[in-house]
C-alpha cells in the first residue's frame, strides 16, 4: 500500500503542474500513464493478498473443526469439499445411530427370550 501513497503524491505533483501550467506536458501524461498502470497493478496485488487471507483463513477454520482442506485452491473449492466431509460426516453419524438402535432392540429381544 506504500506504493499507492507513492502514486498519490505523483499525482498531486501532476495536478500541481496543471494548475500552475494549464495543462499537462508530453512527460507529465507519460507519467500520468504510468501512474495509471502502477495504481492498477498495485490494487490488483492488494486484491491477491485479500484473497489469500481469506484463503487462509477459511483453511484455518476448516482444520480447527476437525475437517481437511483437500486440495482447494480457493475459498470456493475448499467449502465445497467442506460441504461434502459435512454430509459424509452426517450420513456416518445416522448409520452409527441406527446400527446402535437395531443392535439394542437385537439385545432386547434376546434378553426377552
Amino acid at each position: 500500500m506504500d506504493d499507492l501513497l507513492d502514486v498519490a503524491k505523483e499525482l498531486a505533483d501532476l495536478a500541481r503542474e496543471e494548475q500552475t501550467t494549464g495543462f499537462l506536458g508530453d512527460a507529465s501524461l507519460i507519467s500520468l500513464d504510468e501512474l495509471t498502470v502502477r495504481i492498477h497493478s498495485t490494487l490488483m496485488c492488494a486484491k491477491e493478498q485479500g484473497r489469500l487471507e481469506e484463503r487462509q483463513t477459511v483453511a484455518d477454520w476448516i482444520i480447527f473443526h476437525g475437517y481437511a482442506t483437500g486440495h482447494g485452491d480457493t475459498s470456493v473449492s475448499m467449502l465445497i469439499e467442506l460441504e461434502g466431509q459435512i454430509r459424509d460426516h452426517a450420513i456416518r453419524e445416522e448409520s452409527d445411530r441406527i446400527r446402535k438402535a437395531l443392535l439394542a432392540e437385537l439385545t432386547k429381544q434376546i434378553d426377552a427370550i
